[in-house]
């Protein structure tokens, strides 16, 4: 018998088509399996769809165990996503890169799960994060080191976009209150904060296959 190559942590695949009404978001994520092995992960991953082929308003996503992509869930309530806005040529390439740095641990702990949603209004990738710390100045030293990490991973060139949301946006019902998104990218080898960066057309090149 083949010895298998066992994972940190436990992962499951999802697949989500948006449903005609929001009560049903729920019964719209559907999952395709859970995997803790490198054979296991590579068993689901080989027959499944690309993003650059998924319909519009369907999503691919994988979370680890005891996590979906759900917001509210109370788990998460101080956690947060980092969204990459992306051209479809590159939609695959990234994705795959980010599933296999994220099950071989590559990146951060504290990254929880990814989404590749295609939409009317663009393609993107969303990483969702539960932060470990909820001090302000650590949770900001978190998302630099985690942007600088992405950026080394990825291999893209030009100069990189990256918007971060909280989660308790999303659930401020109040304009007024609701913290807003902040925007970072890399500028000369550093990692910056920055008032807003569009994400419609970003560089999207990768340097190496």
């Amino acid at each position: 018998m083949t010895e298998e190559h066992p994972l940190q942590n436990t992962w499951t695949f999802y697949y989500y088509e948006r449903p005609a009404s929001a009560e049903d978001y729920l019964k719209s994520i559907h999952s395709i399996g859970s995997f803790n092995t490198c054979e296991k992960f590579w068993s689901f991953y080989s027959h499944m769809v690309r993003p650059d082929k998924l319909k519009t308003d369907m999503a691919l996503q994988m979370f680890k165990e005891g996590y979906k992509a759900i917001w509210e869930d109370e788990a998460i309530k101080n956690g947060g996503q980092i969204t990459i806005r992306l051209q479809k040529k590159l939609f695959p390439f990234v994705w795959e890169k980010l599933v296999l740095n994220m099950i071989g641990e590559q990146i951060s702990q504290s990254i929880i799960g990814v989404v590749a949603s295609s939409k009317q209004r663009g393609d993107s990738i969303e990483l969702w994060i539960d932060f470990k710390s909820q001090d302000p100045t650590e949770k900001e030293a978190e998302k630099l080191d985690m942007i600088r990490t992405l950026i080394e991973k990825l291999n893209i060139a030009g100069k990189l976009r990256f918007k971060y949301t909280d989660f308790s946006q999303f659930k401020s019902e109040n304009p007024a209150t609701q913290k807003k998104s902040e925007f970072y990218m890399l500028d000369n080898g550093v990692v910056k904060r920055t008032e807003y960066i569009s994400l419609k057309k970003p560089q999207t090149t990768p340097e190496s296959q």
